[in-house]
């Protein structure tokens, strides 16, 4: 229940508060105790998208969290499962589920390991919200939305972009300024142990082609795009500057993005050159890409940015 659930989580909380600042408290506290009304806002924009209730649908969530989504998507008439990696996330959940009107197993385990889900099961909607940037062997995870797929199943999606001005000026995870500008190797000496794997939209892309996706439509609108040259050469502009005013932990990582964030500002003048208004949003602005994957002979409703794969 709602408020069970809110006094195991500060307890939660409690267990770590003295480990991270009093900025990523409160932004941890605020996402989890709004679980439940951005699970129905996610609905929503999942029904915007496929132009279709879910209600009926037998529905996934992987790295189901706090379990905000499966109330959301039960209470909309779907068939709701979650699998969540995280022994004390899944605690969580179970509080968070128990009591309410709807059967909504959750399995606590990886998703990646087969046995980690009923077998034989296919899912017409897989969702799939801050999980992937947290997988190193992502062929693997591939290979496992492919098993639980049939022809027309939708995957939902939301991953970080790290090449968004918004992540360079503050990275989703850690809250830092410039994190995404050194090399990953560099990250453990800014923020400790870390399992985040930024990937490019482009390798995606290639990924979800090979399993037999070929459209992706973001929740974004057609019109999110029109200025996206002019607004990202202003923040450019403003990072430039930062880089020379903000607290590195040492020179070396100063320079590492100074030159990191000077060959991203090459590669986007030969963009804009050679692409779309579309693609430098989606490339440069989007600070989380969030939508709808698609097979063959599905296509999703129109007014959204799309991109054939």
């Amino acid at each position: 229940m709602k408020n069970e659930f809110e006094t195991a989580y500060e307890r939660y909380l409690a267990g770590f508060a003295e480990s991270v600042t009093e900025e990523q408290r409160a932004a941890y506290r605020r996402y989890a105790l709004g679980n439940r009304d951005r699970g129905r806002e996610c609905v929503k924009t999942l029904c915007e998208l496929l132009g279709s209730a879910v209600a009926g649908m037998r529905c996934l969530d992987v790295g189901s969290g706090y379990g905000g989504l499966l109330l959301a998507l039960a209470e909309q008439g779907a068939t709701a499962m979650g699998i969540e990696y995280d022994s004390q996330l899944f605690e969580l959940s179970q509080i968070n589920i128990e009591g309410e009107p709807h059967n909504i197993p959750i399995y606590q385990g990886n998703f990646l390991d087969r046995d980690a889900l009923p077998g034989g099961v296919k899912f017409d909607l897989i969702i799939i919200n801050d999980v992937f940037e947290h997988i190193h062997d992502i062929d693997y995870l591939f290979r496992r939305l492919d098993d639980i797929a049939h022809e027309g199943t939708a995957i939902y999606l939301e991953i970080p972009n790290n090449r968004s001005y918004h992540a360079i000026l503050k990275e989703h995870h850690k809250f830092v300024f410039g994190l995404t500008l050194i090399e990953p190797g560099s990250w453990a000496e800014v923020t400790g142990p870390f399992n985040i794997y930024h990937r490019p939209l482009s390798l995606y892309g290639l990924l979800f082609k090979s399993i037999g996706y070929d459209t992706l439509t973001l929740r974004d609108k057609g019109e999110s795009a029109a200025g996206a040259e002019q607004r990202i050469r202003l923040a450019h502009d403003a990072i430039a500057l930062a880089i020379d005013e903000q607290p590195f932990k040492s020179p070396r990582l100063r320079d590492q993005a100074r030159v990191n964030f000077a060959r991203m500002r090459r590669y986007f003048e030969e963009d804009v050159a050679r692409r779309s208004a579309t693609d430098l949003f989606a490339e440069y602005e989007s600070y989380v890409w969030a939508g709808v994957v698609t097979k063959r002979g599905f296509r999703p409703r129109h007014g959204y940015l799309q991109f054939i794969l």
